[in-house]
């Protein structure tokens, strides 16, 4: 599956090569595009290629805030989960969207902001055959927030990217502290399993 324009793959994987050299193998094999994101741009270049292999939401998370971690405060924690082909390629896509407003509007463009990403398994019974994944996005000590007054691009291939890959829905909070955004979905193997 091909996510992005992929005429430049090759330059692709030698940028990602030289910015990130100590990716763990697995992923590396996994990923032999990238995302270009620049320091505190946007994702000029998307080039996302991946393999038959199942990708680790660890290292997805990690991969895509990668230029954002030496300058903020990124935590993230959650179960293990192998994502989908399909899961990833979308999730590769959102993260980077959201954290680029972040970078430029948000908690990221502050030196004391913080941005904090959570995922769980929401189990209905005994088994994961009715549970709900979640993912939330949750920044703070950014600048005072305020409902924009339209939905632009962004907001658009967030919902329509996990709504079409894995049945995801984004919802978007804007408090004052900072934008939450909620990702829920089916955790069914639309989306992936657990590691």
């Amino acid at each position: 599956m091909i996510v992005g324009i992929n005429v430049l793959d090759k330059a692709g994987r030698t940028f990602r090569q030289s910015l990130f050299p100590n990716l763990p193998s697995g992923f590396s094999q996994a990923l032999t595009g990238n995302i270009i994101t620049g320091k505190h741009g946007s994702c000029g270049l998307g080039i996302l290629k991946l393999s038959t292999s199942e990708i680790d939401m660890v290292m997805l998370i990690q991969e895509m805030l990668a230029p954002y971690r030496t300058d903020c405060s990124i935590h993230f924690s959650g179960p293990d989960i192998l994502l989908t082909q399909e899961a990833a390629s979308a999730l590769a896509l959102v993260v980077p969207e959201l954290g680029t407003n972040a970078a430029k509007y948000g908690a990221l463009s502050q030196p004391n902001g913080e941005l904090n990403i959570e995922w769980l398994i929401v189990a209905q019974g005994v088994d994961d055959l009715d549970a709900t994944f979640k993912l939330m996005w949750t920044e703070r000590n950014g600048p005072l927030v305020e409902q924009p007054d339209r939905k632009g691009y962004g907001t658009a291939m967030i919902k329509g990217s996990l709504s079409s890959a894995f049945d995801g829905v984004a919802t978007f909070f804007y408090e004052l502290c900072g934008v939450k955004c909620e990702i829920s979905a089916p955790f069914t193997g639309k989306l992936g399993k657990r590691n």
